[in-house]
């Protein structure tokens, strides 16, 4: 079973009223759109990349795993949702935009990651397909946050 991580933009109302109507997260998740990005197997690397942890981390470099607030209980694969506000969006933006490809690359550490049992990350691994394979998918990643902080709207994230 793949665990695939995805974003999905959504504005401040509904956003709010998601939060305090949980179970609408399905219909979300269920509507996608253009508005979702998905970070395919990625996600745990990048999470490395930006904190140098397996699952921790402080803000904003955490807020991939560790950002916004859990909507409610409902299990939409690996555990409830999470909502990031757009003040939360905003400040992973500027975190992000500061990050380049080399830093990615000096932050690289293969034999850690798979100490650490970074999903999806092997030993055979080879570090250029890794780092090209993550340098890709945190271009997403930053696009994806970009554009939702450039419009004011939070973030859904999930995985499944």
């Amino acid at each position: 079973m793949s665990m695939m991580y995805h974003l999905v933009q959504i504005d401040e109302d509904a956003l709010e009223t998601l939060l305090q109507q949980p179970k609408q997260i399905r219909s979300i998740i269920d509507k996608g759109g253009p508005s979702t990005t998905t970070l395919d197997k990625a996600w745990q690397g990048l999470h490395f990349l930006l904190t140098g942890t397996a699952w921790e981390g402080n803000l904003p470099s955490a807020y991939l795993l560790e950002g916004g607030a859990p909507v409610g209980k409902v299990n939409v694969g690996f555990g409830p949702a999470r909502a990031m506000r757009p003040s939360d969006v905003r400040a992973f933006d500027n975190h992000l935009l500061m990050v380049s490809p080399e830093t990615l690359a000096e932050r690289l550490d293969l034999a850690k990651m798979v100490a650490l049992d970074i999903y999806p990350f092997h030993a055979q691994d080879s570090h250029e397909d890794t780092l090209r394979y993550l340098q890709s998918y945190f271009e997403d990643l930053r696009k994806c946050v970009h554009d939702a902080a450039a419009n004011g709207r939070g973030l859904i994230t999930y995985i499944a």
